[in-house]
């Protein structure tokens, strides 16, 4: 079970409105790596490990970083699927 006590955001890609964070990143990913400090962020993208995000009408889908537009503050991530 994935929880969200960072309430780390992050953008969609690919999203009509980008100007919103609108999924809330777990703390640990798929694998129980911390994935929302920098340098866990950055062995999440490494590793390409995905992350049951939870959007705002709290339904959950995995996702995974986009490795070329992240940054800490502005983690844009990929849908993979439900």
């Amino acid at each position: 079970m994935a929880t969200y006590n960072q309430s780390v955001t992050g953008f969609v890609a690919g999203n009509a409105v980008t100007t919103a964070k609108t999924q809330q990143i777990p703390d640990a990913s798929m694998d129980g790596d911390a994935c929302t400090t920098p340098g866990g962020m950055t062995n999440a993208m490494n590793d390409g490990d995905y992350l049951l995000c939870k959007g705002p009408d709290g339904a959950q889908h995995w996702y995974k970083y986009d490795a070329e537009r992240s940054t800490v503050a502005n983690p844009v991530l990929i849908f993979v699927g439900p």
